[in-house]
């Protein structure tokens, strides 16, 4: 991360996740995003790109 810049990580439901896997995965890729997918109250996953 360069500079002062604020960090942010996306949050979504594994449905949501599933409907616009391409869109999310392209974004994560394009924008080194972070991506936390709520799969259950107390079960969930994070997808991050290889260049963070």
């Amino acid at each position: 991360m360069e500079g002062n810049a604020p960090y942010a990580m996306l949050s979504v439901t594994i449905s949501a996740f599933r409907k616009d896997m391409k869109q999310y995965l392209d974004m994560i890729t394009k924008n080194s995003e972070t991506l936390i997918i709520n799969r259950s109250k107390d079960n969930g996953l994070v997808i991050m790109s290889l260049n963070e």
